[in-house]
């Protein structure tokens, strides 16, 4: 691999660059992390880069735009003949307002801008395909572009290996046939340029890719305001500031398209930004949460990098792998937490039945959904129960594992039945029987009454495991039901005449924060 002190791999000669926005290492290892992460992005670069030459220059190009925090673009004379073309277009591509709106979202953020890349070149490759289509002119323009780059990619991995070999004959046979190669394809696109400066409307495409990124601007706005509520935990001290959790993209994609398909999730993606407030303002109190060091992980906050990460600033050659760590949150950190952390599994009980349908039902699954949240944060075993007259759906997640897919499990499943309450506690004192931890939490959400009581062979259960495991159960009441049924296990009620009810929102984060 190339020593990471080669400030920059774009270079050609001189001022000459192979590339439209100033790259470095990092910046080239980021692309590559993003598209092995994206698996369709990748294959979508893939297989339009053999018919559109400069696809993946472009694509290149243009994620750096949107995810360096200053890009710098190049003007055309300091670039390649190969990618005067390529520089014209995403110069006109981004010196509009939209595109600009769209870097508040995708700026330092390594999924935000893979997505709107993708969502990007989805629509735009048959604007990009259809450049070698209209003539022969056309197709003799292009074919040269797509020699020159393909033969210029070759020769920056030749000229790497004969910075290791530099006496390497062979390696220098390679390097002067791709050169020759390239000073002709470059003498062609030039040719070719001169018979027609207009020969490619430079202006009627740029202008149908900056429809395209006007509308990837709005759909990401739109996708990540609902998104954040999902993907980020909430600030706690210590923290860095809107930490986002571990989530692969691909199931970052599987949320956006259930966000544009569901109406249920985007009532709880609402919900769940106010919930996330009161969070943070009962986490701000630092006498509450003491903070140790716990161990080591691995983040990016600069106060708690280990001295062996800091060395690494120290040395030119190792200069660049830090900052490749830092970006992507993989430098090792002492891990900081509350004394009092290792506590039991948080369980959330939920109300499926027909009743809670609609806005009960968006509010006890975002109150459920910051609890899982809460319990990641914690380090805590979940699980959810969701019920009706019976068990319909029982969804475990291990302690600090945030998965996505078992977000939209829970948002998703609605049954509509009855109720009743001795079958969802039942799989409650199931996962405290099966866990070696104390102090739990069971939060029980309902709007009604079951048909009968608790059983009398359940009470003495419950009340044994309580004795033994000294769990609280968190009762909350939807609406005008009795309280009678769930005085029978519950240790306190809060009862929501009003969902909007700040109060009691914030009693409800503090006595689980707080346990």
């Amino acid at each position: 691999m190339l020593s990471a002190n080669v400030e920059f791999l774009d270079v050609i000669d001189d001022k000459i660059h192979f590339s439209s926005v100033k790259l470095d290492y990092i910046d080239k290892e980021i692309f590559k992390d993003a598209l092995r992460d994206a698996e369709k992005l990748r294959e979508t670069i893939e297989e339009n880069n053999e018919r559109t030459p400069f696809f993946e220059k472009l694509s290149e190009d243009l994620f750096n735009a949107l995810y360096k925090v200053a890009p710098k673009v190049y003007n055309e004379e300091n670039v390649a003949v190969s990618l005067k073309l390529e520089n014209k277009i995403l110069k006109r591509l981004i010196d509009n307002d939209n595109f600009n709106k769209l870097r508040k979202n995708t700026a330092c953020d390594l999924f935000n801008s893979t997505y709107a890349l993708s969502m990007f070149l989805d629509k735009a490759r048959e604007i990009l395909e259809n450049l070698a289509k209209q003539s022969e002119a056309h197709q003799f323009l292009m074919d040269n572009i797509n020699t020159a780059i393909a033969c210029q990619e070759q020769l920056i991995e030749v000229e790497q290996q004969l910075i290791y070999d530099p006496e390497d004959d062979d390696l220098k046979g390679q390097a002067c046939n791709l050169k020759k190669l390239i000073d002709k394809a470059d003498s062609n696109i030039l040719k070719a340029q001169k018979k027609g400066t207009d020969i490619v409307d430079i202006k009627k495409i740029s202008d149908s890719l900056k429809d395209v990124l006007a509308e990837v601007q709005k759909k990401l706005s739109k996708d990540w305001g609902l998104m954040k509520s999902f993907v980020t935990l909430p600030k706690a001290p210590g923290d860095e500031n809107g930490k986002l959790q571990k989530v692969s993209y691909e199931e970052k994609l599987e949320l956006a398209k259930a966000l544009t398909k569901s109406s249920i999730i985007k009532h709880i993606s609402k919900r769940l930004g106010k919930m996330r407030t009161y969070i943070e303002d009962i986490n701000k109190n630092p006498g509450k949460y003491g903070l140790t060091i716990s161990g080591v992980g691995v983040g990016n906050s600069i106060n708690r990098i280990l001295s062996c990460e800091k060395l690494l600033l120290a040395d030119k050659d190792l200069e660049n792998q830090f900052y490749k760590k830092y970006l992507n949150k993989t430098l090792l950190q002492y891990e900081v937490h509350g004394e009092d952390e290792i506590n039991g599994p948080l369980i959330a009980c939920i109300d499926n039945s027909e009743s809670m349908k609609g806005k009960k039902e968006y509010f006890a699954k975002a109150i459920a959904i910051s609890m899982f949240q809460i319990a990641t944060k914690a380090k805590r075993a979940y699980r959810c129960v969701l019920f009706d007259n019976t068990v319909n759906k029982v969804i475990d997640s291990k302690k600090n594992e945030y998965n996505l897919k078992k977000i939209i499990e829970i948002a998703e499943t609605f049954y509509g039945g009855g109720t009743e309450f001795e079958p969802p506690l039942e799989k409650a004192l199931e996962t405290l029987s099966n866990h070696k931890f104390k102090k739990a939490d069971i939060l029980f959400i309902t709007d009604g009454e079951p048909v009968k009581f608790l059983s009398m062979e359940f009470r003495k259960k419950l009340e044994a495991l309580k004795k033994k495991r000294k769990f609280i159960i968190h009762g909350i009441i939807i609406g005008a039901a009795n309280e009678k049924y769930m005085m029978e296990f519950c240790d306190y009620i809060i009862r929501f005449d009003d969902l909007a009810d700040e109060k009691a929102l914030i009693n409800i984060f503090n006595n689980i924060s707080s346990n």
